[in-house]
């Protein structure tokens, strides 16, 4: 990733401790294992989770929405912030947030979201069924 984002939305205070507010009228999501002062949130305007430490941008899930599915292409954490456990908060926050709307099923394409799928079967429940062959 050269460079880093570029955002275009006004950025809010960062809340210590880190916030992990439930989509409105949810249920509430669990809250995810992250250093200390991360706030991760839905960015619907530019299809992506995003986390924030200290102001700024560490790490983003992409997204592509389609009736009945979230497609997860790419996830990805600025490498001096790489082995923190931002990118394992940024998937279950956003599987969080998939299951608590339960409106669509998953379709990681992302190799890391996969794994961390694989390694947490609770979050199986999610995924979409493979397209069937002819």
């Amino acid at each position: 990733m050269a460079g880093g984002w570029v955002s275009t939305r006004q950025r809010r205070p960062l809340v210590h401790p880190p916030t992990f507010a439930p989509p409105e009228g949810s249920p509430g999501l669990s809250k995810p294992t992250c250093p200390p002062a991360i706030e991760i949130r839905d960015n619907p305007g530019q299809s992506r989770y995003e986390a924030w430490l200290e102001g700024e941008l560490v790490g983003i899930m992409e997204y592509t929405l389609a009736p009945g599915v979230i497609t997860i292409p790419h996830t990805e954490v600025l490498p001096h912030h790489e082995g923190k456990g931002i990118g394992s908060a940024l998937v279950q926050y956003g599987l969080d947030d998939i299951r608590a709307r339960g409106e669509r099923r998953v379709i990681p394409q992302c190799p890391f979201v996969k794994v961390w799928i694989q390694r947490h079967r609770d979050y199986a429940s999610l995924l979409a069924d493979p397209p069937s062959r002819p």
